[in-house]
């Protein structure tokens, strides 16, 4: 027997102690009886995970919608900063009669 074997036998000693006196069936119906607890509680932890997951990929989500939208804004700052800058050039470098001042 492994250590986890042995391990999981001894949770069970206080399911099935009270069973002993029925025989095989007893200590069958009371490993099964673990099981079922032991099984139930695994699927609540794994339903909790999933719901903190769906959680999570919501919040996420909503981050990368955010950094796109970041993106795109700078994006226009930036255009617009290089349009400026080509406005400025273009009448810094018009002779002084041209100039619409």
């Amino acid at each position: 027997m492994t250590a986890a074997t042995i391990s999981l036998l001894l949770q069970t000693i206080p399911y099935v102690e009270p069973l002993a006196p029925l025989g095989i069936a007893g200590v069958m119906g009371g490993l099964w009886l673990k099981e079922r607890l032991l099984s139930q509680k695994r699927d609540t932890e794994l339903s909790q995970a999933h719901n903190r997951m769906m959680q999570e990929r919501i919040e996420i989500e909503a981050l990368v919608a955010l950094v796109r939208k970041n993106t795109t804004m700078l994006h226009r700052l930036v255009r617009t900063q290089e349009h400026l800058i080509r406005q400025i050039r273009t009448r810094h470098h018009q002779p002084r009669s041209k100039r619409q001042d």
